[in-house]
């Protein structure tokens, strides 16, 4: 299961550098991953990344929603890190390195869709 809602990515002047297509606005529209989540008897069967494929193909590839980002809030656990990173998502900022949840974003320039989708 999942569930999303509308987001934005703000840039702090220190940030700009980092994302290319910055250079008019300070922020840019966004879906937000709110939940994600399978049942534990299918979870390490790769759901949780054909979930991903789907929302990156349905917002940012097929841009059904003119954003050209998702964005999360993940858990800053080793295992749920790891797993937003083998997904394409970076770490919007290290400020938030020691808090209970990592902002996290995955920009459309760095696709990887799932063949079945």
């Amino acid at each position: 299961m999942f569930s999303i809602c509308n987001d934005n990515i703000s840039f702090a002047k220190e940030q700009k550098e980092q994302f290319p297509e910055n250079k008019r606005y300070n922020s840019y529209p966004a879906v937000k991953i709110a939940r994600l989540g399978t049942d534990k008897s299918f979870q390490s069967k790769g759901i949780g990344s054909q979930i991903i494929s789907f929302l990156k193909g349905f917002f940012v590839v097929r841009n059904k929603t003119g954003c050209r980002y998702l964005t999360v809030d993940a858990y800053n656990r080793a295992e749920t890190l790891k797993f937003y990173k083998k997904n394409g998502f970076l770490f919007l900022t290290e400020k938030d390195k020691n808090k209970h949840t990592r902002t996290m974003y995955f920009l459309s320039l760095c696709i990887s869709i799932h063949p079945l989708l």
